[in-house]
């Protein structure tokens, strides 16, 4: 139990990282944008170019893939450093004053600190790493944090699904459904009910049970757009099972996975989980690792 709560404790201090990351980028983009670089656009031109690569070369501390002038006078760089990607929208707000603004979403923090400190030197660190600017970032996630408001959804999966026991095993097929809710930026809680059938056994049955979850993964506004459903999570699940066959029996599953709903832009919606299950039914013990594989969201 000790083990599970480390693991649980460990997962929710790597998500409230993850968010405070991304409030870290959103306050150093916000930094980066109010901030006004004492050289002409043409200037600034010709320290973009100096690092002009037509390769998205992932050992680059910062390169310029693409330079695209606008209608109205301003540029567009196109930037990456290391695995990061952005562009951002250069204008000279004043003569001999030029403003970088991030197009699209916010730059990530390694990039706009590799673009700050190629432009204007070393010292930009010390701006970046003030130690009042990281209290910032834990206030406005706290505040981030208590502002939500919670969100509703819903689950729903079916595939395959098989009991790893090397004196009893099955093979079938499982289906589950039921809502969710998201509690915060990382947790997301569900209940809902889950069906298996196991005909490719020495005794077929059937199980029933409610299924209760734990999700972890993180808020996007973009979510809103299809019904508050996550695009990739790490769920666990504990479901009391009552079987059908000759005799009624009950047990218990345990399991952990992945729902996978996109990655990146693409639809991917694929549930692999992993999990153990305590049943006695026909007379048989129907006990051991189980595996499965559904697709769904």
């Amino acid at each position: 139990m000790k083990r599970w709560r480390w693991l649980l404790l460990s997962l929710l201090a790597g998500c409230r990282g993850l968010h405070e990351e991304r409030v870290s980028e959103r306050l150093l983009g916000r930094l980066l944008s109010q901030h006004l670089f004492q050289m002409t656009l043409s200037q600034l031109d010709l320290v973009m170019h100096s690092s002009r690569s037509d390769e998205q070369l992932r050992d680059c501390e910062l390169c310029v893939t693409s330079v695209q002038p606008t209608t109205d006078g301003k540029m567009v760089y196109c930037l990456v450093s290391g695995m990061h990607t952005g562009c951002v929208l250069a204008h000279e707000v004043k003569p001999g004053q030029v403003s970088l603004i991030a197009i699209e979403r916010p730059l990530p923090t390694s990039l706009a600190r590799a673009l700050w400190r190629f432009i204007e030197g070393p010292q930009v660190e010390e701006a970046a790493d003030d130690p009042k600017r990281q209290a910032t970032v834990a206030m406005l996630t706290s505040a981030e944090d208590n502002e939500f408001t919670g969100a509703w959804a819903f689950f729903a999966n079916m595939g395959s699904s098989a009991i790893l026991s090397l004196a009893n095993p099955a093979i079938g097929f499982s289906a589950q459904g039921g809502v969710r809710r998201w509690f915060n930026y990382y947790l997301i809680g569900g209940a809902g009910l889950e069906v298996e059938s196991m005909p490719f056994s020495s005794r077929p049955f059937s199980v029933i049970g409610t299924q209760f979850r734990a999700e972890l993964s993180m808020w996007e506004e973009r979510f809103r757009r299809t019904f508050n459903l996550p695009g990739v999570t790490f769920l666990m699940s504990v479901t009391p099972l009552f079987a059908f066959g000759s005799k009624p029996a009950i047990g218990a599953r345990g399991v952990i996975g992945v729902q996978m709903l996109r990655l990146g832009n693409a639809w991917t919606p694929i549930r692999l989980e992993i999990g153990y299950q305590q049943l006695v039914v026909n007379g048989l013990t129907i006990s051991g690792a189980r595996a499965g594989l559904m697709v769904g969201f």
